[in-house]
């Protein structure tokens, strides 16, 4: 989740417009391919929606909003 952390706000500092960040799902046939193996992937290290949650605000408490 670091990584996740860095990356997001090297995104946001470059100036990107908008950041998506997605919840992993179990729903096998919600979504494209990619998105299932995705999800899939990230249930299965242990990725949970209170991590991302966490993450998405350590970067919005650390200025990494990109607001104006």
């Amino acid at each position: 989740m670091d990584d996740s952390a860095r990356l997001l706000t090297a995104l946001i500092e470059s100036g990107v417009d908008l950041v998506e960040v997605g919840l992993p799902y179990s729903d096998p046939v919600a979504g494209r391919a990619d998105d299932q193996a995705a999800a899939e992937i990230a249930l299965r290290g242990g990725t949970r929606s209170e991590i991302v949650f966490s993450v998405v605000e350590r970067v919005a408490s650390a200025g990494g909003t990109g607001g104006p």
